[in-house]
């Protein structure tokens, strides 16, 4: 009797520690997330605030309000989740058992028993580094995302600063046509020109007020897309930091290249994911390795109040099943991550390509349009304005000055915007999509 009591005792205590060791192991309750507060200086009530808005201000507002970084952050902590349940022990099984209850009066046998799998083969260390290596190609898809968000908030603020230069410069060609009407008007009345010069000034300011519409609606979808690649509505289009300039240096192709093949997080990744298939591989070829489970336990006969223990040792015998074919599964796959750091670079090196070559042709046309035609258009515009008033020139030679400076300066600025943006893409690495969605490094195999 004192070994049955013992034996409910145990067995007891055991159930009542397991639960409650589940109730205290419990994962607390997830806190409500809260997106952080703007900074000051960038609400609707800043707008006529002397002080510009910097790049940098706004690169720390995405870091706090773009959601693909809380994914890419979550995806760091879901790869080490699984990094750390890879590599745990099984939990041990405790069983009670009854037997010939009730036979001829009897109470029958009762006994308690632990069981244990043992996990050989250094099956728990390999599947752990299977996801430790997962884990550190999240860490790099979370630095792509940065990237990602940095760079894209660098470009929509030269697109705002280009986008603003635009406004302004078709302000400029409206005042021009304005004073050319007027002008038109005049030589109407003394009889020094045709009506049809006024006709035709007054469709050029028609075009200008066009050209003004357009350059405020592409204002206005310049500081929308910023909004956007942010995340926060509550930013109000105000003046922008305009001091910086971006430098453009000569770049040469192979150096270019090699910097974006040995830094890319992309690359980093790709090379993590081959790790890591390495490492499934492996564990895929251990897995035949027979675990070990063993039972020991103590039970007692009423029949013949006699006390006894148990012990059983089992293990599977790999004779059909040897893993054959996911052994075979994860060597293919193995290969096809290799081939994907190969086929990666080759496709970076395609994309650097066509930047690389925006940004030597825009930069040879920026240092043209510097030289030699800003100064001669606005010089000719000049001049052709003292000639028409004048009288010693006609509305359309007077015409013709006017659509060559205006678009000799849309030009220039729209190819600078083009030198800026493929910089900007040069020089983060090709990764310039805010919003796009982080790469899932961890399956849920």
């Amino acid at each position: 009797m004192m070994i049955l009591r013992l034996t409910n005792s145990f067995v007891v205590c055991l159930f009542a520690g397991l639960f409650l060791n589940s109730a205290l192991a419990q994962d607390p309750a997830p806190q409500e997330l809260r997106i952080p507060d703007a900074p000051p200086g960038v609400g609707e009530g800043d707008r006529s605030s002397s002080v510009r808005l910097s790049l940098q201000h706004l690169q720390q507002l995405a870091m706090e309000h773009n959601p693909t970084l809380a994914q890419a952050r979550a995806e760091t902590w879901k790869a080490n989740g699984q990094f750390v349940q890879a590599g745990l022990k099984p939990n041990p099984n405790i069983y009670y058992t009854g037997d010939e209850i009730g036979n001829e009066g009897a109470a029958g046998l009762h006994g308690a028993y632990v069981s244990q799998e043992f996990v050989t083969g250094g099956k728990l260390y390999l599947a752990s580094q299977i996801y430790a290596l997962r884990q550190r190609g999240a860490n790099w898809e979370r630095t792509a995302q940065i990237y990602r968000v940095e760079n894209n908030v660098r470009a929509e603020y030269f697109q705002i600063i280009v986008a603003e230069r635009l406004l302004q410069l078709s302000m400029e060609v409206r005042q021009i046509a304005e004073s050319s009407l007027k002008t038109a008007q005049d030589r109407v009345r003394q009889g020094e020109s045709s009506k049809i010069d006024q006709l035709q000034a007054k469709i050029e300011l028609q075009k200008a007020l066009v050209l003004n519409r357009n350059a405020q609606a592409e204002y206005d979808a310049a500081w929308n897309r910023m909004q956007a690649v942010i995340g926060w509505n509550g930013l109000a289009p105000q003046p922008l930091d305009e001091d910086i300039e971006m430098g453009t240096p000569e770049l040469e192709w192979e150096t270019t290249r090699d910097r974006l093949l040995s830094l890319s997080p992309q690359v980093q990744q790709a090379q993590a994911r081959a790790a890591s298939a390495m490492a499934k591989y492996n564990r895929a070829v251990v897995e035949p390795t027979p675990n070990v489970t063993v039972q020991a336990g103590a039970g007692y006969d009423y029949g013949t109040e006699d006390a006894f223990g148990r012990v059983q040792v089992g293990m599977p015998i790999p004779i059909f099943n040897k893993n054959q074919g996911n052994i075979r599964t994860a060597h293919g796959e193995w290969i096809r991550s290799c081939r994907e750091v190969e086929r990666l670079k080759l496709q970076l090196a395609r994309n650097l390509a066509e930047e690389f070559k925006k940004y030597v042709a825009s930069r040879a046309q920026l240092e043209l349009y510097r030289g030699e035609l800003i100064p001669a258009s606005a010089e000719t515009l000049e001049l052709s304005q003292k000639a028409f008033e004048a009288g010693q020139l006609n509305y359309l030679q007077l015409l013709t000055a006017q659509r060559t400076f205006t678009e000799t300066n849309i030009d220039f600025v729209r190819t600078k915007n083009v030198l800026w943006q493929s910089q900007i893409a040069i020089d983060g690495l090709l990764l310039t999509d805010g919003l796009q969605a982080p790469k899932e490094s961890v399956n849920a195999d």
